[in-house]
C-alpha cells in the first residue's frame, strides 16, 4: 500500500479556542493551524497566520473549512474543527480512505436537514425567519425536507483533490453566502452542505464514519476553549443518501 502522504488543517480564529497540542505526529502528514492570530504560537502545528480572512471569527473558521486547498499542495486533507485534538497518528484513517474522495461523519442524533434546523431553532437560537429561507429553497429544488435521510457532521472530514469535490466545496460555500447576512455564511453549514452533497453530488464515492471517531484513541472532542473533552451520545442508525451505510470505527 503507497503511504500516502496527507494534511491535517485545523483553525482557531480569536479566542474562541485553545491549541491542542498534538500527541502523536505522522511522518507522513503535515499539521497546519490556520489563524488570523500573530500571537498564537504551538510546539505541535505549523501556524499560518492569514490575516485576509474576511468578517466575523465564526465566518473565518468557515471560509478556511471551505476553501482548503489555499493552504497547502497535498492532495488529501483531513479537516477538523478547532476544538479537536489529535491523540495519535491518523495513518490508518488515511489507509482506509484509499478508494474514496470524500470522508464524512454521520449526525448520531439527526438524519434530516429540517430536524437540524429545527434543533437550532430549540436550542441554539437560530432565527426561524432564516431557517425558513434555507428551507424554501431546498424545497424549491425538489429535494424532500422531512423523508430524504442524510446529514453530517461540519467538524471532521476528509477530502482528496478531485473536480467533483472541488465543486462541492464551491457549490456549498456560494450557497451558504447567497443564504447569510452582510456578506457572511448562513448558520447551520451542515445543513446547506448536506443538502448539496444529497441532492448534486452523491455520486462522490463517500467513506462514512461515526461522531465515535473524535471520542476515540484518534482523537477528543473538546468544550469550547477549554481543555476538558467529553464523551459522546449512541448514534442513532446511520443514513446516507437515503441509505443505511457501515461507518468506519
Amino acid at each position: 500500500m503507497t503511504e500516502e502522504k496527507y494534511t491535517v488543517l485545523t483553525y482557531i480564529m480569536g479566542n474562541y479556542e485553545r491549541v491542542h497540542e498534538v500527541k502523536e505526529k505522522s511522518p507522513r502528514a503535515r499539521y497546519l493551524l490556520v489563524t488570523d492570530r500573530e500571537d498564537l504560537r504551538s510546539d505541535t502545528w505549523e501556524i499560518v497566520c492569514d490575516k485576509s480572512l474576511p468578517g466575523s471569527a465564526i465566518n473565518k473558521t468557515r471560509y478556511v473549512k471551505w476553501h482548503p486547498w489555499n493552504y497547502t499542495d497535498d492532495e488529501v486533507v483531513i479537516m477538523i474543527d478547532g476544538s479537536i485534538g489529535v491523540n495519535h497518528s491518523l495513518d490508518d484513517i488515511i489507509d482506509a480512505f484509499q478508494g474514496y474522495d470524500l470522508c464524512m461523519m454521520i449526525h448520531p442524533e439527526r438524519n434530516t436537514v429540517k430536524s437540524e434546523l429545527e434543533a437550532w431553532i430549540d436550542y441554539r437560537g437560530l432565527n426561524p425567519n432564516d431557517a425558513e429561507k434555507q428551507l424554501t429553497f431546498m424545497e424549491m429544488t425538489g429535494y424532500n425536507l422531512t423523508g430524504y435521510r442524510g446529514l453530517y457532521q461540519g467538524c471532521f472530514r476528509i477530502m482528496r483533490r478531485r473536480p467533483q469535490v472541488m465543486m462541492w466545496l464551491e457549490t456549498v460555500a456560494g450557497l451558504l453566502m447567497v443564504s447569510g447576512k452582510n456578506g457572511e455564511y448562513a448558520t447551520p453549514e451542515q445543513v446547506l452542505s448536506s443538502f448539496a452533497l444529497n441532492k448534486f453530488f452523491c455520486y462522490i464515492p463517500v467513506m462514512w464514519v461515526s461522531e465515535r471517531l473524535i471520542d476515540s484513541k484518534y482523537m477528543s472532542w473538546y468544550f469550547h476553549n477549554s481543555d476538558i473533552s467529553f464523551a459522546h451520545k449512541e448514534m442513532i442508525t446511520p443514513y446516507a443518501f437515503n441509505e443505511i451505510v457501515k461507518v468506519w470505527i
